[in-house]
């Protein structure tokens, strides 16, 4: 997923007014870093406001003296 897309797939009509990361936790692997945790959002949308939790998990890599993310998982944390 390039720059664009990311973009584009977290646009839209909803407004997040709160936000913040919970439980977050490093794995290290040397030049490659695992990161979970949970990003709770808070806002309104097209159908009301509304309270979201999702579980994360981004993996980092050192390429070159500079950590990029090469992976990145969201999953909406059923209520």
């Amino acid at each position: 997923m390039g720059r664009n897309d990311v973009i584009k797939s977290v646009s839209g009509p909803d407004h997040v007014a709160w936000a913040r990361n919970e439980g977050m936790k490093l794995h290290d692997f040397g030049d490659v870093h695992v990161i979970t945790g949970v990003l709770h959002l808070r806002g309104k949308g097209k159908q009301g406001s509304f309270d979201r939790r999702f579980q994360f998990t981004d993996t980092w890599q050192r390429r070159n003296g500079r950590w990029q993310i090469i992976a990145a998982q969201d999953y909406l944390i059923p209520r």
